[in-house]
């Protein structure tokens, strides 16, 4: 809104997009603009924008389950393992290695893109494939590798035009001299008037078949070029036997180049791809063929960014040329750093080294209270990571964070149900049951959906937010806000020193305005 109104001639609300994390959260936030008086902005996901781009129909794996395997707890050793396999490929995939390694692989398709033949009608050739692979990777070796093939098609149909005039001639001047010889050799008889009349037949007969075959002679030799989708290019990338030879290149393991081959692969042979796999698709389509659609955005806001990859902010930047961007995240909320940012500095200087690039470090927190703002730092903080920054509330004092220690399950759930009614009779508007995982919301849902009526579950799946009172897994609460915060389960069990979990326990607690509650 700022921009729209400060710089009223340069920008419209239609040059903008806004990358949100998920269709819940553009739902959640859908009240604000039309309030701000700009209703017209483009509002996405960064995997609804990637399949209109990718133009193919593509189902894409739920994120959070994958999620869900690395909070598990319980998981065997086998599934550790697995785990642990499956986060290395897609910090590969989300990798600028990986970007490198399609960059050979295209190579390989510029190489071999051109057929080996000269492009000719009947026994004449009019241009050699030396030729023709030199206008290909010379002349035209900065535009997509598809959209050379226009401007080579410009040269052969010139020089079919010019060429074929001369042939027509020579077939004239070949008749001519043929039908001298037989009036010079022969006397003026039915036979000699017979051959004279073939020869001329078979004279417009050539003309008429070159006529015929340099209209198609073109369009054959473009048919011979292989113009596959970008997806079945990605897909022959992951196939191949070329990606362990670009592995090697690369400096990437042999046996991590394998894992990522077979489990892609499979994915696929099921109609999926992951997330991680958009942003190579639109990279090797912007390579190979180009994006053709016009998108009239001049400013780009990602709001999460701390789930992007330097991988997807630099496909961002080549498909919406001399763009400027937004990007707001914070680090200490990635839960899905495995294939986003770990470290800002890093996304500079890999997706935006060309650009002008504004680092602002915003501390100051609007939402918590004093209590609840202390107390999430004091979980953050616990963190083994080099510059993590620690948010500074406004001075606004609510109650103190309540951990309540219960003995069982059903014990911390009728209590539970006890304290929402109280905070609906406080006049509290909105009330979060937190879980770690969905299916812990499941079981939450079905013993508190008995005592409280108008309680809503979040899966992930919905695409229209409900206020109110909910229960939601600790990974979709992220970008929400409730006036109370109930936290269930959080034991150490649970909530580990891993990573991943200290951060699901950040993000739960931040979530509250008002009041905390942690079981």
């Amino acid at each position: 809104a700022y921009l729209i109104y400060t710089y009223e001639k340069s920008f419209k609300p239609e040059n903008f997009m806004i990358i949100a994390p998920n269709r819940l959260f553009l739902n959640y936030i859908s009240e604000v603009l039309p309030e701000l008086g700009v209703e017209r902005v483009k509002q996405t996901t960064f995997e609804d924008f990637a399949l209109e781009l990718i133009g193919t129909k593509l189902k894409i794996a739920d994120a959070n389950e994958k999620l869900v395997q690395f909070v598990n707890n319980n998981a065997t050793e086998e599934e550790k393992k697995r785990n642990s396999t499956l986060r290395k490929i897609a910090e590969l995939k989300t990798s600028i290695v990986f970007k490198n390694m399609l960059d050979d692989y295209i190579s390989i398709v510029e190489q071999n893109f051109i057929p080996k033949e000269d492009f000719k009608i009947g026994s004449v050739i009019l241009y050699k494939y030396e030729e023709i692979d030199a206008l290909f990777k010379n002349e035209y070796k900065n535009r997509p590798i598809v959209q050379r093939i226009e401007e080579i098609k410009k040269h052969l149909n010139s020089r079919l035009k010019h060429k074929k005039n001369d042939i027509i001639n020579s077939i004239y001047k070949k008749s001519e001299l043929r039908v001298r010889h037989l009036k010079e050799t022969m006397e003026d008889t039915e036979e000699r008037r017979r051959l004279i009349i073939e020869e001329i037949n078979k004279r417009d007969e050539l003309i008429d078949k070159l006529e015929t075959t340099s209209k198609k002679a073109i369009k054959e030799y473009i048919r011979r070029i292989s113009k596959v989708s970008a997806f079945d290019y990605y897909r022959d990338f992951i196939e191949g036997e070329d990606i362990y030879d670009i592995a090697f290149q690369n400096l990437v393991d042999r046996d991590l180049i394998s894992s990522l081959s077979s489990h892609t692969a499979g994915m696929m042979k099921k109609g999926y791809v992951e997330i991680e796999d958009l942003a190579p698709i639109i990279y090797l389509k912007y390579k190979i063929h180009g994006i053709d659609e016009k998108i009239p955005v001049k400013h780009i806001v990602i709001d999460e960014a701390q789930d992007f990859s330097a991988f997807q902010f630099l496909v961002l930047k080549c498909i919406i040329k001399d763009s400027s961007f937004t990007i707001l995240g914070d680090l200490n909320q990635g839960i899905h750093s495995y294939r986003g940012t770990r470290d800002w500095q890093e996304v500079k200087s890999l997706a935006f080294s060309d650009r002008k690039v504004e680092y602002l470090t915003l501390e100051q927190s609007y939402r918590n209270t004093v209590e609840i703002m202390e107390a999430a730092n004091k979980v953050i903080k616990k963190l083994k990571i080099d510059g993590i920054v620690l948010a500074k509330p406004v001075i606004r004092h609510g109650e103190e964070v309540k951990v309540i220690q219960k003995a069982d399950t059903k014990e911390m759930t009728d209590e539970i149900a006890d304290k929402i009614k109280g905070f609906k009779e406080e006049g509290f508007k909105s009330v979060a049951v937190i879980c770690k995982t969905l299916d812990e919301c499941k079981k939450m849902y079905t013993v508190l959906k008995k005592k409280i009526n108008e309680i809503n579950i979040i899966t992930g799946k919905e695409e229209e937010y409900k206020n109110g009172i909910v229960i939601v897994p600790s990974y979709l609460a992220k970008g929400l806000e409730f006036d109370v915060v109930i936290i269930a389960n959080a034991g150490r069990e649970q909530y580990t020193n891993d990573e991943l979990d200290i951060k699901l326990l950040y993000v739960a607690m931040t979530r509250a305005l008002h009041r905390l509650i942690i079981y």
